[in-house]
């Protein structure tokens, strides 16, 4: 209710802006008025149980003890900050908004099992990074999608770039977007901007701190990386990205070419 009586921030059609955390509420109450169930208990019966995956949207008590605490990363002094940590120190930015306006579970109640309970669709999930993977994998696996009721033509929505920036009204860089995934995002050339280099036939997301999932369906993999200790930046540090430089030079990928990893 208090996200159906929230005006826009700019008029629709105008411009393009990631849409952190309160996504996940809105496509939750779409599922649930559909199926009639929460979208982390669909996410359970529909993805978690059939594959075999230690992911959960709402995390179950008995798993809590199995959590590694997140820490957060703490810049250094003379660090030069982001875009869009310097614009969150304007009390009423988007950026000031999406980053404090949740009280103190940012830092502090996301270690807590009463902050990992609840499902928050797009900022509480849990798992390992084996999982995540083996998640994303099933868009190169045509018997996996139908095993969830998938078909090849999701994947393709997935995949295809539906909304793209040169100056996204959150993250402040270029952004590309599929229907609820992240495209090759390349900002290589503002150093106080951040990146997310994959293939052209690539999709996935990044966390903060640095974690990712992407699926690339032209190389025929997928990959994950979780970590508790936090990194810099919003989409992708050096630290993650260069893990998957790192697959795509094994990979005998020849270089980033047009901000995407290229055969």
């Amino acid at each position: 209710s208090v996200l159906e009586q929230q005006e826009p921030l700019w008029a629709p059609g105008s411009k393009v802006g990631y849409h952190p955390i309160t996504f996940g509420f809105i496509l939750g109450e779409i599922v649930r008025r559909l199926t009639g169930k929460t979208l982390g208990r669909c996410f359970s019966e529909y993805f978690a149980q059939p594959l075999g995956l230690d992911l959960y949207i709402g995390l179950p008590a008995k798993a809590f003890e199995r959590v590694a605490p997140v820490q957060p990363w703490r810049p250094a002094r003379g660090d030069v900050p982001g875009h869009v940590m310097q614009a969150c120190q304007t009390i009423g930015s988007i950026q000031n908004l999406w980053l404090f306006n949740s009280g103190d579970w940012r830092l502090d109640g996301v270690n807590t099992l009463e902050g990992l309970r609840p499902e928050i669709p797009a900022a509480n999930g849990v798992g390992n990074a084996r999982s995540l993977a083996a998640l994303l994998a099933i868009a190169n696996d045509p018997d996996a999608l139908a095993r969830v009721g998938l078909q090849t033509d999701s994947v393709a929505g997935m995949n295809a770039v539906t909304s793209a920036s040169h100056s996204d009204a959150t993250l402040l860089c270029r952004s590309r977007f599929g229907l609820g995934t992240m495209k090759s995002m390349d900002n290589r050339d503002d150093p106080r901007a951040d990146n997310f280099i994959i293939g052209r036939q690539a999709f996935g997301h990044v966390g903060m701190g640095g974690s990712y999932g992407i699926c690339d369906t032209e190389a025929g993999f997928s990959a994950a990386y979780v970590m508790n200790q936090q990194g810099a930046g919003i989409l992708l540090n050096e630290r993650g990205q260069s893990l998957i430089d790192a697959v795509y030079r094994q990979l005998g990928y020849s270089g980033v070419r047009a901000g995407e990893w290229l055969p």
